[in-house]
């Protein structure tokens, strides 16, 4: 306790991350994912005193363990790990947060499909996959995360709009997304009682998890992505598919912002490459 004579107590990194968790979940925030990269962390400093941990420690670390994964998942392990030292820091349990080195992440570029690969890709499903024909389309057709589209009771599509449910600080928040006349028939198709999920495994049972649904989707969207002759995907890219298909439809960032769930528009302007440039129609009737 720093009030204490002012000294440090002596701390491991385990107990850090139990303190965290535990603290984040009186916040009301889902810690899965986190608490999944944290326990990697805990492989290797679980035991260690906090106050040993180096950051040429950390660099060995990451260099040792890190190497075959890409930019973004390195950095999502070490925003997880900087977190837990962190809330160390503010409880008193260490003196100074070692520098934890991030890698450079390009989220400029998007990888989504084009028009004429949506409908390459739904009619291979269709034909090769058509219990996930409407997952799928859902994904697209919406722009809503996995997860949320995991979370979907039928209650929540109906008089042509789907009602997506994120949880935001603790508090679930809601936004209705209009339905493409495709979706829209596909829903009438399949629609099940009002509190059975949207989407389901071949059998009708309902997936553990979003991530058992994920691994799953995209097992199957990669089989989809090389019949086609695309790049191999993830489930995740289909909504930047979304969001390029909006675009292109005349969706502006507003617009986006809106339908995608983004908290702040700055979280949107990633996808400004998408909307088409009208500089050329403004500038000639700037002065009719």
């Amino acid at each position: 306790d720093p009030s204490n004579g002012g000294t440090v107590s002596v701390h491991t990194f385990a107990q850090a991350v139990d303190s965290y968790i535990q603290w984040k979940r009186t916040e009301g925030k889902s810690l899965d994912r986190a608490a999944r990269n944290m326990s990697w962390a805990n492989k290797k400093w679980g035991m260690v005193r906090l106050e040993t941990i180096t950051s040429d420690e950390i660099v060995d670390w990451i260099s040792d363990t890190m190497g075959h994964l890409k930019p973004g998942s390195v950095a999502r392990y070490l925003t997880s790990f900087k977190s837990v030292m962190r809330h160390a820091h503010s409880r008193g349990w260490l003196k100074k947060v070692p520098h934890i080195p991030m890698p450079k992440v390009d989220d400029a570029r998007d990888q989504h499909l084009e028009t004429d690969e949506v409908a390459a890709l739904l009619e291979w499903v269709g034909e090769n996959e058509p219990h996930y024909l409407l997952h799928f389309t859902l994904l697209i057709d919406t722009g809503a995360r996995l997860g949320e589209v995991w979370r979907l009771a039928w209650r929540d599509i109906k008089n042509g709009v789907v009602k997506v449910k994120k949880m935001t600080h603790g508090k679930a928040v809601y936004r209705r997304i209009p339905m493409s006349r495709q979706l829209k028939d596909l829903a009438d198709v399949h629609r099940g009682e009002n509190d059975a999920p949207v989407i389901t495994r071949k059998g009708g049972v309902q997936w553990r998890n979003a991530n058992s649904a994920s691994a799953m989707l995209n097992t199957a969207l990669k089989a989809g992505c090389k019949a086609i002759g695309s790049e191999p995907m993830r489930v995740h890219d289909l909504r930047h598919t979304f969001a390029y298909l909006a675009a292109q439809a005349g969706a502006d960032l507003g617009d986006l912002q809106l339908l995608m769930g983004h908290e702040r528009l700055d979280m949107t302007l990633r996808y400004r490459g998408f909307i088409p440039n009208r500089s050329r129609d403004v500038i000639q009737n700037l002065r009719p």
